[in-house]
């Protein structure tokens, strides 16, 4: 890539935020060389992983996260033979591989939510050697044991009990010149390492003991004890000996390690790799970052993309940034984006820029996920001034040089920027070199995004094929940026509007409008215009689309309540029916109980009773009968007026007659059999057909 797009983008920021996220200086210096890739299959490759890291913290799974320590160099010496590693060196060591076991068996149990990751670790051993080697001689605190080896467990032992001897003289010592008064207020120091006691000078040959010096008055003498210091001089020794034996065992531990090398370098490896997958997740958390789809052909696609460092910057102060889309194609290759100064122009087109860097560069981009962006080999731009006094270039030199560069570099797989394109000379000559210069870019089938004020750039995007005019809209009663992006129509500089705001004196306002012919102020006025009215409709339809998803979902609501209704209505039928039915039993009932308590014949009237109920069913049965006719009827008319119409012929049924059909009125219908018109049923009527 480009490395002067890379610095007009600001590209530098981006890994600088991914480096500071990353916990090794192994990771960091992977940050540090992050550049664009345009081999597809890689670059996919890279995103899912990303992906997939992302959308697990996003999901609450709990990824090992464990700090460690690059034990590389460590690890580096440990590969030569006779080399040892000291306490820290193998506990920082130690930490790496238990945060390296603790991401294998995350990544490997997790593997269909991870599918992508947990290929890292296939055909890795999860061996725990390493651990139980490192775990045998340093305790919790990176210390060494003293059960680490038989030796040393008695060397630490017999000190032990060499300084609770001492302690115990020593502090007789202390008991006995205080009686005496041989002591300093401050009775004890450290001289050298060595416990003392401070005595006056003039009882310094009172005192059995070794002098070890003076203070600086000398009026006070460090005197150790007699008493402690044999066991002083054997506590050395033993100390030596420790010393000797903790080198024994590091020595020993170290020709244990020495054959797990590689396994150890292949865990710090994944965890450094995994650290630098982190950092860039971290970052795209804290952009919102989406993963659009990857096109094989050159496209880009941003809905609702947002700068990323603008992005941020209105993030902490707790501002709204207007997002953009942007669509170019084949078809559309090329993007003239019009419009007032500072309303947003040079932002559009950097964020299409940066955005395309990042994702080549395997970073998730603040967008919506259902974006769509092809891979380019090369990304062009020409932003800001970039005049040089060491290089004797001016402005318009400098971008001259820029276009030379661009028509040398530029192909179908090339996206390029030009900010204020034709800007620094003769506007009607640099127009002319810059219509030619987009001409050409078109002809080689490039992508890309230009801004301009230049009135012959806007009507060339207008009637030149893959070209495509955007404006970014401006509010026209109180003059101020919307940053809104729209496409179709070329944008209003708005140029008088500003300066009369900014209170431009009136008299100047009118000669400079003299000086502008009628047709270039009456196509600014009718741009500026056909901006507005555009932007006026585009709320009104943003209105209208509103009203008609509250009307939807009111209609929807009506049905429901009005579905509920009717299913609440029948099931009062039901039930009013069902207390019609019980009353009426109960009526009977009350009759029989009447008649049976007053009639002598109960015979008769156990009977008249059976009588009753079999007149009910009948009568039960003739309903559900005359309900099955009607609803048999109801079906067979409308099967019959799905296929018949006015001028069908038809036959009667029960009947050889047939007829045509004149009319249809309801269910019934009027059908001429000879000179003959009757009206008929529609369930006695079928079809009869032509042959």
């Amino acid at each position: 890539m480009d490395k002067d797009t890379l610095h007009d983008l600001e590209f530098q920021r981006i890994t600088a935020m991914v480096e500071d996220a990353c916990r090794t200086s192994a990771s960091a210096s992977m940050a540090r060389a992050m550049h664009p890739m345009h081999d597809k299959p890689l670059l996919e490759k890279i995103l899912q992983e990303l992906h997939e890291y992302t959308t697990g913290i996003r999901h609450g799974n709990h990824i090992p996260d464990d700090a460690f320590e690059d034990c590389g160099a460590s690890l580096a010496l440990l590969q030569t033979p006779g080399s040892v590693l000291h306490e820290p060196q193998l506990f920082s060591l130690r930490g790496m591989h238990v945060a390296a076991a603790k991401a294998f068996h995350f990544f490997t149990h997790q593997a269909e939510t991870f599918p992508r990751l947990s290929r890292w670790f296939r055909g890795i051993k999860n061996d725990n050697t390493p651990t139980r080697v490192i775990d045998a001689i340093l305790d919790e605190r990176g210390e060494m044991r003293s059960d680490a080896s038989q030796e040393l467990q008695r060397i630490r032992a017999e000190m032990n009990r060499l300084k609770k001897e001492s302690e115990k003289s020593f502090r007789a010592s202390i008991r006995q010149l205080q009686n005496l008064g041989w002591l300093r207020e401050q009775e004890e120091s450290f001289y050298h390492g060595r416990r003392v006691l401070a005595v006056p000078a003039e009882y310094k040959n009172e005192v059995k003991g070794v002098v070890h010096g003076s203070s600086e008055s000398g009026k006070t003498v460090f005197i150790e004890p007699l008493l402690t210091l044999e066991c002083n001089h054997r506590l050395s020794a033993l100390e030596q000996d420790e010393k000797k034996e903790i080198y024994r065992i590091l020595r020993q531990t170290a020709d244990l390690l020495r054959p797990c090398c590689k396994h150890l370098l292949d865990g710090l490896d994944l965890l450094i790799r995994l650290d630098f997958v982190r950092a860039k997740a971290k970052v795209s958390l804290l952009l919102n970052g989406q993963l659009p789809e990857l096109s094989a052909s050159p496209e880009l696609h941003l809905k609702e993309a947002v700068h990323p460092l603008l992005f941020l910057r209105c993030k902490n102060e707790n501002k709204q940034v207007v997002p953009l889309s942007i669509a170019l194609n084949p078809t559309n290759r090329i993007l003239v984006i019009s419009g007032p100064n500072a309303g947003g122009k040079s932002i559009a087109l950097k964020t299409a820029g940066l955005c395309i860097l990042m994702l080549q560069s395997g970073m998730l981009i603040p967008c919506r996920a259902d974006s769509k962006m092809g891979i380019f080999k090369n990304v062009l731009s020409d932003i800001g001034d970039s005049q040089s006094i060491d290089n004797g270039l001016s402005t318009y030199s400098s971008r001259l040089q820029k276009m030379k560069h661009f028509l040398k570099e530029a192909n179908s797989r090339t996206f390029f920027l030009c900010d204020e394109l034709g800007t620094g000379t003769d506007p009607e000559l640099g127009g002319a070199i810059a219509e030619a210069f987009l001409e050409e870019m078109a002809r080689r089938n490039s992508l890309g995004i230009v801004t301009t004020h230049y009135s012959n750039i806007k009507i060339l995007a207008g009637k030149h094929p893959g070209m495509l005019n955007a404006a970014m809209l401006f509010h026209t009663e109180n003059l101020s940026p919307l940053f809104q992006l729209v496409t179709g129509n070329p944008g209003s500089s708005f140029t008088f509007e500003v300066a009369e705001k900014t209170g431009l004196p009136e008299p100047v306002l009118s000669r400079a409008r003299k000086k502008i012919s009628r047709n270039k102020l009456k196509l600014n006025s009718l741009l500026g215009e056909l901006q507005h009215n555009k932007h006026v409709l585009e709320k009104q339809l943003e209105e209208l689309k509103k009203k008609e998803a509250a009307a939807e979902a009111a209609h929807k609501k009506y049905s429901e309540l009005q579905d509920k209704l009717l299913k609440k209505l029948e099931r009062d039928k039901e039930k009013q029916q069902e207390t019609e039915r019980l009353t009426d039993m109960g009526k009977k009932f009350m009759e029989f109980s009447e008649e049976w308590n007053g009639a002598k014949n109960k015979k008769e009237i156990i009977q008249k009773f059976i009588a009753r109920l079999t007149a009910e069913k009948h009568r039960k049965i003739a309903r559900e009968a005359e309900e099955k006719a009607k609803n048999t009827r109801e079906k067979r008319i409308e099967r019959i007026l799905k296929k018949i119409e006015v001028g069908s012929r038809v036959r009667i049924l029960n009947s050889r007659e047939t007829g045509i059909v004149q009319e249809i009125k309801k269910q019934k219908a009027k059908v001429l059999t000879g000179s003959l018109i009757s009206t008929v049923s529609l369930e006695n009527l079928e079809i009869v057909s032509e042959k």
